[in-house]
């Protein structure tokens, strides 16, 4: 899928989620996959699917420089 590790974070990692929470997911893409931007779609909607709440997938690379600290401290890694 080119995705080589997917981790949770944000409220539902903390144990903090509100019942409408969304679920905040970070994957790190192989850079040998060569992935497109309908990769990173596929990607996110198949993650999506999986859950009954909004999820919201971010590329790891890509977390705002704010996000990131408590981001990585929350972490809960699938894979």
């Amino acid at each position: 899928m080119g995705v080589s590790r997917a981790a949770l974070f944000g409220s539902t990692a903390r144990g903090e989620a509100r019942p409408d929470s969304d679920l905040d997911i970070f994957v790190e893409l192989d850079p040998a996959a060569k992935l497109d931007l309908y990769d990173y779609v596929g990607i996110t909607q198949y993650l999506a699917d999986l859950f009954t709440a909004p999820v919201d997938v971010v590329d790891r690379a890509g977390l705002k420089a704010h996000v990131r600290p408590s981001a990585e401290r929350d972490a809960v890694y699938a894979f």
